[in-house]
């Protein structure tokens, strides 16, 4: 595993006409409306059938593919070990990092399943040429995986109707290896077209006619009755925001999981804004409604009132904060329309 070993490998993908592979690569990501997580994936997936069970290969070919791609990556040396480092438009959680002499964290994800000690790390200070784009955590558009319908599918009742939303395995599957990143990259996240569209006819026939406020009031009782609740090291032994769609694949979710899942529910069904509101160990959500006069505990963002809404207060109704943060101020994460 030396410089010039790894130099004659990268020139030799560079000799063998991968211009086509990239393009491939590209029509998979645009069939498939992937993500720039999700095209790492990819570019993983390719080289782990490329050259199975030989990690180093793989990290070259894939770091080698993500700048083909235009995407910021390096080859590092550590622990015996070659390692990718790319860096991101998000803040990545329990991923280390190092910085480059510019500052610019690089994340290192290890393709081995041998575990990094605390060692030194050799890379280069350079860029390849044309290869600028951070991996930018955000879902922007539905991203379409194969439909595997999980066994056990999610049940609930909302005003007497009874409704099914299943969970795609394959989607899940790809959630699950999500790094952690910051809570609105989950508020934001658009959903999967399938799972939306199911939600859609189970919820709009029920919210149908109803005032904003109705529509808002039965939609925080869903969340109220339909979820049973557990702290994430309890269930996951670490700390796992969800998904929307995660919320009807495990058994309990919590207060950040019911904001991210209401959030998104207000926003496309009623088409009201909502921002996330972040006290000391609790997220909570505020909605703001077109009628100025509806009462309960708000707060005033860019000149809007937003009504206080809990997902996690059980039986609240809409203005009521929970007693332990009624004078407690929350930072506000501003979500997208």
């Amino acid at each position: 595993m030396t410089e010039k070993s790894v130099a004659d490998f990268w020139t030799h993908l560079a000799c063998n006409g991968y211009s086509e592979f990239v393009r491939q690569c590209r029509k998979e990501e645009e069939k498939m409306q992937l993500n720039d997580w999700g095209v790492f994936e990819l570019v993983k997936s390719f080289a782990r059938q490329l050259f199975p069970d030989n990690f180093k290969e793989q990290t070259i070919f894939t770091v080698f593919t993500m700048n083909q791609l235009g995407y910021r990556a390096r080859i590092g040396r550590t622990d015996g070990q070659l390692i990718c480092l790319i860096p991101c438009h998000s803040n990545l959680y329990s991923v280390p990092f190092i910085k480059s002499d510019k500052g610019i964290p690089y994340y290192i994800f290890n393709l081995s399943p041998q575990i990094l000690r605390e060692d030194a790390l050799y890379t280069y200070d350079m860029d390849f040429p044309n290869a600028t784009a951070y991996i930018d955590m955000n879902i922007y558009f539905p991203m379409r995986f194969a439909y595997k319908p999980i066994g056990d599918v999610f049940t609930a009742k909302l005003c007497g109707e009874k409704f099914s939303i299943p969970a795609n395995q394959c989607l899940i599957g790809f959630y699950e290896n999500y790094p952690f990143v910051d809570l609105e990259v989950y508020a934001n996240a658009i959903p999967e077209e399938r799972w939306a569209r199911t939600v859609d006819s189970a919820l709009i026939p029920i919210i149908k006619g109803k005032t904003e406020y109705e529509s808002v009031a039965l939609l925080l009782s869903f969340l109220h009755k339909s979820f049973s609740y557990a702290y994430d090291d309890d269930q996951f032994g670490k700390e796992k925001y969800f998904f929307c769609e995660e919320n009807f694949y495990y058994s309990s979710n919590d207060c950040e999981d019911r904001s991210v899942l209401f959030s998104y529910l207000v926003r496309h069904l009623v088409g009201l804004d909502v921002i996330l509101l972040d006290y000391p160990e609790h997220i909570a959500t505020a909605v703001h409604f077109n009628d100025p006069t509806i009462p309960g505990d708000y707060y005033t963002y860019k000149g809007k009132k937003y009504i206080v809404c809990d997902p996690t207060y059980i039986g609240a109704d809409i203005g009521e904060t929970m007693p332990m943060y009624k004078n407690v101020k929350a930072n506000v994460i501003e979500l997208r329309k």
